[in-house]
């Protein structure tokens, strides 16, 4: 009875990270975590995430997370691994327009 209870237990609380957790994180903070879960090691992501994600707590604009948030849509570890760094909104906005 006891291991029904700790597995419904931690059922209930995966549940909950799941649906609940993702509201919390803001556009950036999401697109943060997505580049860093193109870095090809486990340690340089959490390395990456512990960096920009949940080491740096910064107040961002709305304006600048609807841009996060369009990126989002385009974000990909292929475009990265192919170089199309403005797909995540990391090229030069001069460059951009080349």
């Amino acid at each position: 009875m006891r291991r029904l209870l700790a597995a419904a237990g931690a059922a209930a609380a995966f549940a909950i990270a799941v649906l609940v957790l993702p509201a919390c994180t803001s556009p950036c903070d999401e697109l943060a975590s997505t580049i860093c879960g193109c870095e090809k090691t486990r340690d340089r992501q959490d390395a990456c995430r512990q960096t920009f994600v949940t080491g740096n707590p910064v107040s961002v604009s709305s304006e600048r997370q609807d841009v996060c948030d369009r990126y989002l849509e385009t974000c990909t570890c292929e475009a990265l691994a192919s170089g199309d760094y403005a797909a995540c909104g990391l090229a030069n906005q001069s460059a951009e327009g080349k």
